[in-house]
């Protein structure tokens, strides 16, 4: 929060413009690199758009989407086994 305060006023950014700063910087923890965690809703979020998903199909689809990547994480690190 510091930094991106810090940053948001070394640009002079006001209203708006600084709100709008400070929520993407915050969201990306003061750097530009979306965590692992953000980067997976991101990637399910643009499918379920894709398939134009809505409410509870949405919801459900978004839950399974999220549950593969960690399945698949999971499977990973366990060199392929479950």
């Amino acid at each position: 929060m510091k930094d991106c305060n810090r940053t948001a006023s070394d640009k002079h950014l006001k209203g708006d413009a600084r709100r709008d700063y400070m929520s993407q910087c915050l969201r990306n923890d003061g750097g530009n690199e979306l965590t692992a965690q953000q980067q997976r809703m991101k990637t399910c979020n643009q499918r379920a758009s894709n398939k134009d998903l809505k409410g509870d199909k949405r919801q459900d689809f978004m839950s399974e989407c999220l549950s593969a990547d960690k399945d698949d994480r999971r499977t990973s690190a366990a060199g392929g086994r479950r």
